[in-house]
């Protein structure tokens, strides 16, 4: 290994210590709510009783995704942020945003999954509590009215940007966890490494665009019922929405899906993206 290579396995594991001691004050300031955090042991599913998991972003592509052969039927549906609002019938959903100061977001947010997601009985689960654009107190108490719980995550940071690297990132973060919800930059990543650890064989993503706008942002209806997030700066950011704008998150997601993909098919688990249109059918494929 390299000399970089093992500064940054150094500074990688300090990196991780951290982030546990930080949930574990988060822990201490939920328990003052009589709250706690939970993590994927905490989440019963039996895989052999789905034929796929599908995980829903909410790039533009989730429109084609709706019309293709993975829609309905008997599987296990993962969504997080506002990917609700293509009215699939979720088993499991994540958020992370909870301050005072995007009480605007999280008023949409709530109307949401109060729309599309509590029929289903769905868990919904808070996620990054310990990251400083979210108050603990105020998600402790904003989300009452919602079946909500807090989520154990543990991020695998990636500084370093080379091939090498981004294998070795994604081992770590593949790596059997079930205590902690482990993420890298991206939610669709939490999503897939969960399914993974349950033992799905066959998991396809969609509206994982990297960029280029959100599905709902070009539906007037939504933006009526005061459903679409509002535009907040790094979080629903104006300049992430227009069309063929890049996300932030794009370029290490495209590594760490190549990388995944690669690892998986060594297991025999297909990941693979939910349609043709959707640029992460270039690294993922179809089929």
């Amino acid at each position: 290994m390299s000399l970089p290579a093992l500064f940054d396995e150094f500074r990688l594991k300090r990196e991780m210590r951290l982030y546990r001691k930080r949930l574990s004050k988060v822990a201490i300031s939920l328990g003052s709510y009589g709250k706690y955090l939970i993590g994927p042991r905490d989440i019963k599913v039996d895989a052999k009783k789905y034929t796929q998991c599908n995980v829903w972003g909410s790039g533009w592509s989730v429109k084609n995704s709706m019309l293709s052969s993975h829609v309905g039927g008997n599987t296990y549906d993962i969504g997080f942020g506002f990917s609700c609002l293509n009215d699939v019938k979720y088993n499991l959903y994540f958020i992370e945003n909870a301050s005072p100061a995007m009480s605007g977001l999280v008023s949409a947010q709530k109307s949401a999954l109060h729309k599309f997601v509590v029929r289903h009985g769905c868990p919904i689960i808070i996620k990054n509590l310990w990251q400083e654009k979210n108050d603990i107190d105020y998600a402790a108490t904003a989300y009452e009215d919602l079946p909500v719980f807090f989520g154990r995550d543990l991020i695998v940071p990636h500084k370093l940007n080379t091939i090498s690297s981004y294998r070795r990132y994604s081992n770590i973060l593949i790596q059997y966890d079930d205590l902690y919800f482990r993420q890298a930059c991206s939610t669709v990543l939490t999503a897939i490494i969960f399914a993974i650890n349950k033992g799905f064989t066959k998991i396809v993503v969609h509206g994982i665009d990297f960029g280029g706008g959100y599905f709902f942002d070009s539906d007037p209806t939504f933006r009526a019922e005061g459903l679409v997030p509002p535009p907040v700066p790094a979080v629903y950011d104006p300049g992430w929405r227009k069309q063929g704008a890049a996300h932030p998150t794009g370029q290490c997601l495209r590594r760490f899906l190549g990388e995944l993909k690669s690892i998986l098919h060594n297991r025999d688990v297909e990941l693979i993206a939910g349609c043709a249109q959707s640029p992460a059918s270039e690294i993922l494929g179809t089929q």
